[in-house]
């Protein structure tokens, strides 16, 4: 296929993935506009509900800090995003910490109730509602309505799945980022580094899963190996997943062949510490050349993905 290390099939499709770096607009579907604004009392709080799975980062250390406030004759100000499914139950889509707060300290709180016609639809308004807030990145991941984060979370949420329990969707440690995951699947499926930020990665993430058809078959073929080269006793970095990611499409440039242990217990035995000392990207090389050099080609007595 030409230059080596090349996924797509020529340059012109290779350019079209580059300007797909460029983060899609985020197009709300699926929400009304506020049909009421309206102060929530506590005797309230009990019918409104949390969907922690879709898109809600839970309980962070801002919920102590409001709580410190409203206890020492503060206010906390900004209303909460409230919607209403069609099944007339009500879930909190933006506000969540201070809601927490409020709930704790038992005041009512303000609040702007949209009709919504289901979690990703809210999800889309969470992401919406805190674009130019520090979300964090795992938490944008768990959020995101496309193939790609659909293809991670599906597996993050099947008791008994290498990564069930042991990923990091915005709050708390686990070893694996939803963040890193979805950059190493990025990297699988296109060959190419994924810069940008979290929106951007997922998008572009999207765009090679809607467009290439044999992206699909990268994306879940990584993802089945990640857990055998980077067990869950230690947290995954950055640099050993984007490259593992990159040789991953080299060698699956024209059908995945899932390699076979005697390469992925080679590469699990790796000192990664001692091929970088920090997330820059001119380590990338020495990591990459000490996974090409575990993955043989001919390693191809693994299953067909």
């Amino acid at each position: 296929m030409g230059r080596k290390g090349r996924v797509l099939a020529d340059d012109s499709r290779r350019a079209v993935y580059e300007v797909r770096r460029v983060r899609e607009a985020l197009v709300v579907e699926g929400i009304g506009q506020p049909a009421d604004t309206r102060t929530i009392q506590p005797h309230e709080f009990g019918s409104l509900r949390v969907d922690d799975t879709t898109y809600q980062r839970m309980r962070t250390s801002l919920v102590n800090e409001l709580i410190y406030v409203i206890k020492n004759g503060g206010r906390i100000f900004g209303r909460v995003a409230i919607a209403k499914r069609p099944d007339g139950s009500l879930w909190i889509v933006d506000g969540l910490q201070r809601f927490m707060a409020a709930l704790e300290c038992g005041v009512s709180i303000p609040a702007d109730l949209y009709t919504s016609e289901g979690p990703q639809a809210e999800a889309l308004l969470y992401q919406a509602l805190n674009n130019r807030r520090n979300l964090a990145a795992d938490n944008i991941v768990k959020s995101h309505q496309g193939p790609g984060a659909h293809m991670l979370m599906e597996r993050v949420r099947t008791e008994g799945d290498p990564y069930y329990g042991n990923v990091s969707l915005g709050v708390g440690k686990r070893p694996y980022s939803a963040f890193i995951l979805i950059k190493a699947m990025l990297a699988a499926t296109t060959g190419l580094l994924p810069n940008g930020k979290a929106g951007q990665v997922c998008s572009r993430l999207d765009f090679a899963l809607r467009n290439d058809p044999t992206a699909k078959a990268r994306a879940e073929a990584i993802l089945r190996l990640i857990p055998l080269v980077f067990p869950a006793i230690h947290p995954m970095k950055l640099l050993p997943a984007v490259a593992l990611g990159l040789v991953a499409a080299n060698r699956w440039q024209k059908v995945v062949v899932f390699p076979g242990p005697k390469t992925y217990e080679g590469l699990k035995r790796i000192n990664w510490d001692t091929l970088f000392e920090t997330a820059s990207a001119r380590f990338l090389p020495s990591v990459k050349a000490a996974i090409e050099k575990r993955w043989r080609e001919e390693d191809t007595r693994g299953a067909d993905v």
